[in-house]
Order: structure tokens, then sequence, then C-alpha cells
């Protein structure tokens, strides 16, 4: 299918946080990142939906970090500052990898994994066509 007949039949198309976007046909739900081809994936072919929301534990711990190193500044400067500098990274990876949408699909190894813009717009789009054991699962 091409890309202009793709994005005539849409019923649905939304942002991605990478760049690119994610789209809902009547029979396939299609995704396409930056400058990448096409991923499709057949409704009928969905085992399972999990949305993963932001990892509160990692948030906690990541704070729970950069606390530690700015508790240990006034003893040894390096270390305190390499603790900070970690739970931060650790921080910034956690909240990018918010609200991850990971689509498993019947005869593929891997799962798709989504970062849309607004998840809940997302799941209006695919209510109608996901039903059963191919439901919502929020992990």
């Amino acid at each position: 299918m091409q890309a202009s007949e793709l994005e005539a039949n849409l019923e649905y198309r939304g942002q991605l946080r990478d760049g690119g976007w994610v789209g809902v046909t009547p029979d396939r739900l299609a995704v396409v990142h930056r400058n990448e081809d096409p991923v499709y994936v057949e409704f009928d072919q969905i085992a399972t939906i999990r949305v993963e929301p932001l990892d509160w534990f990692l948030v906690i711990m990541s704070l729970a970090l950069v606390g530690f190193g700015l508790f240990s500044i006034p003893r040894n400067l390096l270390a305190g500052v390499g603790f900070c500098v970690a739970g931060g990274i650790s921080l910034y990876f956690t909240y990018g990898r918010r609200d991850r949408v990971r689509i498993t699909a019947e005869g593929k190894a891997d799962d798709l994994t989504i970062y849309p813009e607004d998840v809940e717009a997302l799941k209006d789009a695919l209510d109608p066509y996901v039903e059963g054991s191919a439901g919502w699962n929020r992990t």
C-alpha cells in the first residue's frame, strides 16, 4: 500500500514523540517512524496492547540517587557529583519512556513499541477494532 493510499484511508492519525506518526485504518494499524518505511499490523494479528505509564519506582530511586549525591558532596566531591549525574541520567531516560505502548502481534518476534503524544486518543481510535483477548493492559 502506498503512503498516499494509506493516508486517504486513515480514520485516526496521531503524532509520535520521536517524530513519526501512528495511523488507524479500517483494517490495520500503521506506524511510521521518522524516515523509515511504514510498519503495518493487521487488527486480527494483534495479541495484546500494553500501555506502560511512568515508572514511579524508578523516578523515586533516581531522585534518591541525586539526593544521596548532594548529601555526599561535602565528604567526596567527585563521588557526590557522580551520584548526581547518574541519578539525573536515570531520571531523564525514565521520563522519556513514559506512556510507552507495546503491541504484540502473532507471527512477529518483537513487540512493536511506540511513544504516542496522546495515548488516550490512540486508545479511543483502536477500541472499536481490538476486543477480547487483544484488549488494553495497563502495566
